[in-house]
């Protein structure tokens, strides 16, 4: 079951963001004791920025965790997966992931829908190793991936690829 909580922000938040990616490729957030992360994974498989995610695991396996999926906002043109705020869920017993999209420079609408897709299928097919309980997924974003991660749960509608 995937839930998907669509975050919109005001346009003077958006004014605010970062106007390109490369500002944040060298950023890194806080990752609290005990846990650490895995970036720039290849979810198609393709070894391009633009289609990577970044986890954030325990550092001890234990039970599979539910796992909270952040889609960073930016217009369709700017932002990046670099610090994702919600890792803090990280001590409340989540895994937290972290996905970029191809921009709207790179690829044309609906191709980030896409994207987040394939991520997501990824995250489940992967779920062992990354110690996610497969079946508790959460999607959310803001801004643009707020609206991605409307698109990005369990229906059908964007299935096309």
């Amino acid at each position: 079951m995937c839930m998907a909580v669509a975050v919109f922000s005001a346009a003077a938040h958006a004014s605010s963001l970062p106007t390109t990616r490369p500002a944040l490729v060298g950023m890194r957030p806080w990752v609290p004791a005990g846990f650490h992360v895995i970036r720039d994974i290849a979810y198609t498989g393709r070894p391009v920025r633009s289609q990577s995610l970044d986890i954030y695991v325990p550092d001890i396996r234990t039970a599979p965790r539910p796992l909270m999926i952040w889609i960073h906002g930016g217009g369709w043109s700017s932002g990046d997966k670099a610090c994702p705020p919600g890792l803090g869920l990280l001590s409340r017993g989540y895994v937290v992931a972290s996905i970029n999209y191809r921009l709207s420079r790179e690829a044309i609408f609906p191709a980030q829908i896409y994207d987040c897709k394939a991520a997501v299928r990824f995250l489940r097919a992967h779920a062992a190793q990354y110690d996610i309980d497969r079946n508790r997924f959460g999607v959310w974003g803001d801004s643009a991936g707020g609206q991605l991660a409307g698109a990005a749960g369990d229906d059908q509608w964007f299935e096309g690829i």
